[in-house]
């Protein structure tokens, strides 16, 4: 079924403008969850490769990202830290918003793209509205993947596509499903 403009455009809503601060809040929603705690779920539908956050936070070094590390004693390993393609990071524990609570997926609905500093989430699939959106956290880790390690970052996912642990494969990058985007006929 070829879907018209006017359906396309009353879907997709008002025409974006360049930068993401422009657009509504009700985009997403951060609810509780028994499996994660806090997840973000879709408001109404996206369609595939269309804009759906910004991760905010505090830009900061590396080495100011390892002497505030860890925030939470008890939790050492929970972190709101993404890495930028310039060495730095942001840190969505100040300043930051609902994008801080999306959570790991192997089979991810999302990705997020490093542009001029600024973390952009855009959707890598069509979504429905209430499903969550995830990303694959694809973890940077210098040195061998030890069982220790794949167990402090175990992967719950559930995907069939699990890794099992939230670490990025050395070995292939992760994956990212090429859906066609509907056009307008």
């Amino acid at each position: 079924m070829a879907l018209n403009a006017d359906f396309v455009n009353a879907f997709a809503g008002p025409p974006l403008k360049p930068y993401p601060d422009s657009l509504p809040r009700t985009r997403i929603a951060v609810r509780r969850s028994a499996a994660h705690g806090r997840d973000v779920f879709a408001t109404r539908g996206f369609f595939c490769d269309e804009f759906v956050c910004e991760y905010r936070g505090e830009q900061i070094s590396w080495d100011e990202a390892t002497r505030s590390h860890p925030r939470d004693p008890d939790n050492p390993d929970h972190a709101f830290y993404f890495g930028l393609g310039d060495g730095t990071m942001i840190d969505g524990a100040i300043g930051g918003n609902s994008a801080g609570w999306l959570n790991h997926s192997c089979s991810p609905n999302c990705e997020a793209d490093d542009h001029d500093g600024r973390v952009l989430i855009h959707t890598i699939r069509t979504v429905p509205a209430a499903e969550e959106l995830n990303i694959d956290y694809a973890l940077a880790v210098d040195g061998r993947h030890t069982r220790s390690l794949r167990q402090r970052c175990a992967c719950r996912c559930g995907s069939q596509n699990c890794r099992g642990s939230m670490p990025a494969d050395k070995k292939k990058p992760p994956a990212r499903p090429s859906f066609p985007r509907p056009t307008a006929t």
